[in-house]
């Protein structure tokens, strides 16, 4: 089974029947204007159209890696992507991560998590997280389906 499964199983979890285009993915992607030397994470990878662009425009001396929640799509990530870094997870576990990385800041946060499903409350959750552990000048950029 596939994205769409997963989207029919779980569709406050995955939030679109549908993975992002590529078009979409480079368009996000650009608009970040990814530097060296960066912290890059990018939450809820889901297929990995995303992760393809950003792999593009990483440069080798920056540190990325994923977060994904749901465990079919985290699994088939690691498959496709054996080497980009994906953490099994909750995206309000980014300073868990961030940590096992000897990191505490992020220069760029990419985003696909459906906010419009979750909660009020873990949407305050995650944002806070979020502003938490963005650097000054730091990028957070989302898109929601």
């Amino acid at each position: 089974m596939g994205f769409s499964w997963e989207f029919i199983k779980n569709p406050i979890q995955i939030g679109s029947p549908f993975p992002s285009s590529q078009s979409l993915a480079k368009l996000i992607v650009d608009s970040a204007k990814l530097q060296s030397n960066a912290t890059i994470v990018e939450l809820g990878p889901g297929t990995g159209s995303v992760t393809k662009e950003i792999l593009k425009q990483t440069s080798s001396d920056s540190l990325f890696f994923t977060i994904e929640i749901n465990e079919m799509l985290y699994k088939k990530f690691k498959q496709n992507f054996p080497d980009t870094i994906i953490h099994h997870g909750t995206a309000n576990e980014i300073k868990k991560y961030l940590k096992m990385h000897d990191r505490t800041q992020v220069n760029y946060i990419i985003s696909a998590i459906p906010w419009a499903t979750l909660s009020i409350d873990l949407q305050q959750e995650l944002f806070s997280e979020i502003y938490d552990v963005l650097a000054p000048g730091g990028k957070f950029i989302t898109i929601a389906l």
